[in-house]
């Protein structure tokens, strides 16, 4: 009835012709490449998809995470920690700071300045702070050195609650609830660094002068970030850096022992330049991206920051500083490969283009292959210049709409935009200066008497010391105190170590796996960090009663920094601390049985250095009674729990010898018992947000 229809021959896979399609598709790239049309086309695509993609994530895509109603919360003020480093207290910026994140009520606040004299200085500030805050625990400590990072982890072991924000001393939060905005979108538990808006405090100078232009400048300098980071982070969650001025962070991620001797040791080109003091908030960046966090930006007026920028020279000094991080950091990011799957955008957007993003020498560029089109003329010149022009503008809307006046800024505006292709060029050619532009650290370290700290005096292995160790990509060395001289590290910052000996001359011993603790996961080149597994208490505090002329209100203010690390203080007014007795520390010597070999791991007891004691000490004031931790099974009937490794031999690192997480999910004591099969009962309810 129908006619028969002709069957369409099919052609497999290996009938192809590919010699010939590969001559076909090479003679069309050539033809393509050769065309005097296709340098122009190529380097306007490159340049201009970009941002063409940002405008529309930036004006259509981006949304910003809501304050979850009162009762739906999980996260508040109380579970925030901020740890403010400093090396000015005496600025008037330092005191506005304060004052603006007391606002907000954190539960704890640390301030860490550098050496005995900043250290006295920080006290006198603080104190009238202390008195009008009591249910914010304020703790000053020191370091020897001013380095952003060694102040930083000098009190990461101190901090107790979930979340920390890490603050610059010269940036306001202009909102009281900022931190409640800050701290929404960790409601959702794949967040682990979350970032804000950021705005320059103008100067109140006249309306045209040359202190004024660098204060726009500034201004401008944070809007085109901002446009950055709220565009890309719309797109594909990436951002090319979490500032540090202010952020947040899951304290798991900033307490894990791996990311701490990254954090302090990191190092450059093969491990050849460094330790860096700089690129602090792009290591932390590159750190939770590799871990799989998700970043998130709060983009709001409640999330937006202050903060003083764009003052001559130190501007310029800051701008070369972030231009060197840039050449350091973002090859970094690319030998990553969770980049490339989880941030494909970025990679192209964020990383490819900052090795081309000079404009002076791409605008040129593209005039230049513009002569050589076969559309080249005087209109064709016009049209491009009013686009180039267009596309710088349109990052900076906000900021103009904001304050129309600084439109007479504009031409010096493109100028700078400019000039700082050089200071990018410059900076390329001196990529390994790591020095801190702006402040004169050097002087601020040398005039600093010995550091206050906590400090334990170890060694490792021999073996371990001298090999160099590599860490995600960037190499760091043991013995890893800079100062240290030693065959075995004895760091500076109070972070300490374990001594194993080895029951012989094998080595094969050595080679010790990575572990799971509580705390995070420990590789074999991080486990002689603390990062929370050492504990201490006071083991006991004798008081009499006596009348106290201050401090009539109970309250909750922290009564020093130097001890009480994880209990929550409180006061107990009338009485006056009279002796205390030797810290103990709470992690017993274990022998651990290890597959290869038998080592026996011992900790040094912890040790305050002098001034490490509470800045009230100059007041009569009443004293601190601190919880003991359970050494004896509580009075109440538990339930013993058996733990994850019960009835299997498995091999004992140093950090399961004190804690460890049982089949219920909670923290236990003595988790040695539990790894050899048998039972422990021992809870400990503060350790419950882990």
């Amino acid at each position: 009835m129908f006619p028969d229809l002709p069957r369409t021959s099919t052609i497999s896979f290996n009938q192809l012709d590919w010699p010939t399609l590969y001559a076909t598709l090479t003679t069309f790239v050539l033809t393509v490449l050769h065309h005097p049309n296709a340098p122009f086309i190529g380097l306007f695509i490159f340049r201009y998809l970009r941002l063409l993609v940002h405008m529309i994530a930036f004006f259509c895509l981006y949304k910003s995470t809501p304050i979850p109603s009162t009762g739906s919360r999980t996260i508040t003020e109380k579970d925030v920690t901020v740890i403010i480093p400093t090396v000015e207290p005496g600025n008037p910026d330092f005191t506005e700071c304060l004052a603006s994140v007391l606002a907000n009520h954190p539960r704890t606040i640390h301030v860490v300045t550098v050496g005995a004299e900043l250290l006295a200085q920080a006290r006198s500030i603080i104190r009238p702070f202390a008195l009008v805050h009591p249910n914010t625990d304020i703790h000053i400590t020191a370091t020897s050195q001013a380095n952003k990072r060694r102040q930083i982890a000098h009190v990461l072991p101190r901090v107790r609650t979930s979340i920390t924000l890490l603050v610059d001393d010269h940036v306001f939060w202009p909102s009281p609830r900022f931190v409640a905005t800050a701290i929404a979108p960790f409601e959702n538990p794949s967040v682990g660094v979350v970032g804000t808006n950021k705005r320059v405090r103008r100067l109140d100078t006249p309306l045209f002068g040359f202190r004024a232009f660098w204060n726009v400048m500034g201004s401008l300098y944070l809007e085109r970030h901002n446009f950055e980071i709220r565009s890309t982070n719309a797109i594909d969650g990436g951002v090319f850096v979490i500032s540090g001025r202010t952020c947040a962070y899951r304290t798991s991620i900033l307490q894990c022992p791996e990311f701490l001797a990254g954090y302090l040791h990191e190092r450059f080109l093969l491990g050849i330049f460094g330790p860096l003091n700089a690129d602090d908030d792009n290591y932390i960046t590159r750190r939770v991206v590799a871990a799989g966090w998700k970043i998130k930006i709060q983009y709001s007026d409640d999330a937006m920051i202050e903060t003083t920028l764009g003052t001559y020279p130190k501007f310029l000094s800051q701008c070369l500083r972030w231009a060197r991080t840039s050449w350091r950091s973002n090859p970094a990011s690319l030998r990553r490969g969770h980049v490339w799957r989880t941030q494909p955008w970025c990679v192209y957007a964020v990383y490819l283009t900052s090795f081309v993003n000079f404009a002076l020498f791409y605008d040129a560029a593209l005039f230049y292959t513009l002569n050589r089109t076969t559309f080249a003329g005087a209109q064709a010149w016009k049209l491009l210049a009013l686009w180039i022009f267009a596309s710088k503008m349109v990052k900076l809307v906000s900021h103009f709409t904001r304050h129309p006046k600084d439109l007479v800024y504009l031409p010096g505006y493109i100028c700078f935009a400019y000039f700082h292709s050089l200071i990018k060029l410059y900076a390329l050619l001196t990529f390994w200066v790591t020095s801190w532009g702006g402040r004169d650290l050097d002087s601020i370290s040398r005039s600093a008497s010995p550091e206050i700290k906590i400090e334990m005096e170890s060694s490792v292995l021999q073996a371990e010391a001298a090999k160099p160790r590599w860490h995600d990509g960037e190499t760091f060395a043991l013995p890893l105190s800079a100062d240290d001289d030693s065959d075995g590290p004895s760091w500076s910052s109070g972070v300490s170590t374990a001594s194993s000996r080895g029951n012989g001359s094998n080595n094969k011993g050595m080679d010790r796996r990575a572990i799971v603790t509580p705390w995070g996961r420990v590789s074999p080149e991080s486990q002689h960090l603390p990062a929370n597994v050492l504990l201490d208490q006071r083991a006991g505090v004798k008081s009499r009663r006596s009348k106290t002329k201050t401090w009539q209100d109970t309250t909750k203010q922290s009564h020093g920094d130097a001890d009480h690390l994880f209990q929550q203080d409180t006061f107990d007014t009338g009485e006056v601390e009279q002796s205390v007795h030797q810290l103990q520390v709470l992690t017993p010597e274990l022998h651990a049985q290890a597959f290869d070999n038998t080592f026996d791991v011992q900790v040094s007891p912890l040790t305050l250095a002098p001034g490490e004691s509470c800045y009230f000490q100059d007041l009569p004031h009443p004293v601190v009674v601190l919880p003991t931790p359970p050494v004896t099974p509580p009075s109440r009937p538990v339930k013993p729990c058996t733990g994850a490794g019960a009835g299997r031999r498995v091999r004992i690192e140093p950090y399961a010898r004190a804690w460890s997480r049982a089949d219920c999910g909670r923290l236990h004591y003595n988790g040695s018992r539990m790894a050899f099969g048998e039972m422990c009962a021992l809870e400990d309810d503060r350790f419950d947000y882990w």
